[in-house]
């Protein structure tokens, strides 16, 4: 069966990429699969700060929140959906995703999101699918 995955962050045009994965999911009868990677936390030093494991659940608890809030928005676009929820780097993932799934046919993401400090250290989430994926990448505006 075919599928669409999109990299979703919860940001304003990750929403946009949904609805657009959404549209051409439903239009091709293909699945759309709601892949959200929620980055390891790195603390350098002797920070003092939350503890990781529990910081770490929060974030997949919220991301779990928003794919279940997308989910429910997206309901009427007539697309079968699933999701996951990953930990990891967003490009690498969504990668290794696109990569090993052979009936993943297209990646669809927002063109920025909310890793601002990621993408000036290691170049945004599309900017790294759009050169390394060997699948169409839909980069949405």
């Amino acid at each position: 069966m075919a599928k669409v995955l999109l990299g979703f962050d919860g940001s304003a045009e990750s929403r946009r990429a949904a609805r657009k994965a959404a549209e051409l999911a439903a239009s091709r009868g293909s699945t759309l699969v709601v892949a959200q990677v929620v980055p390891p936390l790195i603390i350098p030093g002797d920070i003092p700060t939350i503890p990781v494991p529990q910081f770490t659940e929060q974030q997949l608890q919220e991301a779990e929140r928003l794919g279940a809030e997308l989910l429910k928005e997206l309901a009427g676009s007539g697309a079968r959906m699933e999701s996951a929820v990953l930990v990891g780097f967003p490009a690498p993932e969504l990668l290794r995703i696109s990569e090993s799934d052979p009936d993943v046919e297209l990646v669809v993401v927002g063109r920025a999101g909310k890793g601002a400090i990621a993408r000036v250290l290691m170049g945004s989430v599309s900017s790294r699918l759009a050169h390394a994926c060997v699948k169409p990448v839909l980069i949405v505006p």
